[in-house]
């Protein structure tokens, strides 16, 4: 009696299907999302971040060529939903007051680090190096 086996072409299929399956349910398990910011500028730069509409704002200090990450933990793996992140900034760099507020995204991300975040940066105006503005990267 000859034993019956199916057919190597479908074993191949089965097992790449598989392998592909695999992989990707080990890359999609995001813990957090994260948002990074960059400052770009010579200068020292002084915002205020909150999470979410109602937060309360916090402030922080970002030194020439320095970044933070910004991360929120899921309650659940690949939950994918941060609650929004807002900046505010002063753009003018004469010494006059000019505020800049935004609503940042984040990033699904597996770890916190700014290499897995959504990345921002501060830069001077194209034109005039008196003021910075903040802009997304890829």
């Amino acid at each position: 009696m000859i034993p019956s086996f199916l057919p190597m072409a479908t074993c191949a299929a089965a097992l790449a299907t598989l392998a592909t399956f695999t992989t990707t349910e080990a890359q999609a398990a995001t813990r957090y999302g994260v948002t990074c910011i960059h400052n770009r500028t010579q200068h020292a730069i002084n915002f205020d971040v909150k999470v979410g509409k109602d937060g309360n704002w916090s402030s922080y200090r970002l030194q020439p060529g320095w970044n933070r990450s910004f991360s929120h933990k899921y309650d659940k793996q690949n939950e994918n939903h941060s609650p929004p992140i807002y900046i505010r900034f002063d753009s003018d760099l004469r010494g006059k007051t000019f505020w800049t507020e935004y609503k940042l995204e984040r990033r699904a991300a597996t770890g916190e680090t700014c290499a897995e975040g959504k990345p921002y940066n501060f830069r001077y105006e194209q034109n005039n190096r008196d003021f910075i503005d903040l802009k997304a990267s890829s």
